[in-house]
């Protein structure tokens, strides 16, 4: 009886023996895999001009648009678009700062 007593609990140690070992094996087989990372596509600079000039504007400008920042502080918007420079804020000739007013059709 004594025989097989210990061959139960030696055939319990062993089955839990291998359990472990293939767990073991399983989480080291898991742990060396290591995460493929997608290559994100390289996004080039922006492509902005700055020119600063003394006394005068200073103009900032991408493929789309110029803002041009004046002495008086007043900054004026363009949009670049078939080769025309459209802005909705327009000043008046000789008074920059002042830009509260509709132009429509040609007359204020």
């Amino acid at each position: 009886m004594k025989q097989l007593y210990h061959r139960t609990i030696s055939c319990a140690r062993s089955r839990k023996l291998i359990v472990v070992a293939m767990g073991t094996m399983l989480l080291l087989a898991g742990c060396t895999r290591t995460a493929t990372k997608q290559a994100q596509p390289h996004s080039e600079p922006s492509k902005i001009s700055v020119v600063v000039t003394p006394g005068g504007p200073v103009v900032l400008t991408s493929s789309t648009a110029e803002f041009q920042i004046l002495p008086s502080g007043y900054i004026q918007a363009l949009l670049l678009k078939g080769g025309q420079r459209l802005s909705l804020d327009d000043p008046r000739q000789g008074n920059p700062e002042e830009s509260d007013y509709l132009v429509q059709d040609g007359s204020m």
